[in-house]
């Protein structure tokens, strides 16, 4: 994913990060549920869940308290971004809950997300959509829950429909 630096866009994103210290933007990500199938009568058990994070491919640690760190070392632009005016590493997000919607797939859920002041990179575009780069988000556990139970309640009609 890259996001397309816009100056306008970044100042915009800064002003309201001072006002409370961080912002709530949206992230898409993609539940695989995992079942198996009991022959004697063909009931099914959900067993677990993978949650995967499409466009967060920067990811290398999740923490206790919900913080999903990028690879990306610092929040300071690098020269190579200043100059080619875009954003490579680091965590991207969507600004707004209806451009994150436009891009959901199956077994895809939106999630908001709390972004830190001093996790924060640049802002811009991102398939001409309102977007930002962090190198930490967070994600409350209840909202990870939600998708999940929606993700099990998906599979279990999709399975009933066979």
């Amino acid at each position: 994913m890259c996001l397309c630096i816009d100056e306008k866009q970044t100042k915009k994103v800064v002003d309201n990060l001072s006002k409370k210290g961080y912002i709530i933007g949206w992230k898409v990500i993609k539940i695989e549920i995992e079942y198996e199938l009991y022959e004697s009568d063909g009931s099914r058990i959900i067993a677990g869940y993978k949650m995967r994070t499409p466009y967060m491919c920067s990811i290398i640690e999740i923490t206790k308290d919900g913080a999903f760190v990028s690879d990306r070392k610092q929040a300071k632009l690098f020269k190579y971004e200043t100059e080619k005016n875009t954003v490579d590493k680091g965590i991207h997000i969507f600004l707004r809950k209806s451009n994150a919607a436009k891009i959901r797939g199956s077994y895809e859920y939106l999630v908001p997300v709390i972004c830190k002041k001093e996790d924060f990179v640049a802002a811009g575009k991102f398939c001409g959509m309102d977007s930002a780069v962090f190198t930490k988000i967070f994600i409350d556990d209840k909202d990870i829950k939600k998708a999940v139970s929606l993700a099990k309640r998906k599979a279990r009609r999709e399975f009933n429909e066979r």
